[in-house]
C-alpha cells in the first residue's frame, strides 16, 4: 500500500505482501489513516466507505443498469485526480530491482523498496528536499 500527500510526496508505505494478496485486504491489515484524510482509491476497494468515511471510489456500472452522466463525470474526475498515484507507481517500477521479481534475501525488501521510495520522493523535488537546501 502505498500513500501520496496532494503534493504527490511519498508519505507512507505497508510492508510488503505476496502479490497475489488483494490490496483491500492489505488495507484492511494496515493503521487505518485519520478520519480526516481524503482517500482516492481505485474500483478494487468498493465497500470502503465503510472502512473510512472519507474515500472516494468510481462507480462501476452493473447489467441493466448503465452509469448516468453524473457518475461518469465523477468518475473522469477522479481518475484525473487519481493519475498522480499511478505515475508515483510507475516511477517506483521504473527502478527494476521493484518493478521486476525480487531475487534477493526477503528480509531486505522493504529496505530497499523504502530507499527506492525515497529516492522517488529526492528525484520528484519532495516538500522535505526543499526545506532541507
Amino acid at each position: 500500500e502505498l500513500r501520496i500527500d496532494s503534493q504527490g510526496t511519498i508519505v507512507s508505505l505497508s510492508k510488503s505482501y505476496p502479490g497475489s494478496k488483494h490490496d483491500f485486504a492489505i488495507f484492511k491489515e494496515e493503521p487505518s489513516p485519520p478520519p480526516g484524510v481524503h482517500l482516492l482509491a481505485d474500483s478494487g476497494y468498493q465497500g470502503i466507505h465503510h472502512l473510512h468515511a472519507s474515500t472516494k471510489t468510481p462507480y462501476k456500472a452493473r447489467k441493466g443498469k448503465p452509469l448516468t452522466e453524473e457518475q461518469k463525470s465523477h468518475n473522469r474526475q477522479l481518475a484525473s485526480q487519481r493519475v498522480q498515484i499511478e505515475h508515483k507507481i510507475r516511477s517506483i517500477k521504473v527502478f527494476k530491482i521493484i518493478g521486476n521479481r525480487f531475487r534477493n534475501k526477503r528480509k531486505r525488501y522493504e529496505l530497499k523498496f523504502k530507499l527506492v521510495a525515497g529516492l522517488v520522493n529526492w528525484n520528484n523535488g519532495s516538500p522535505m528536499q526543499k526545506r532541507a537546501a
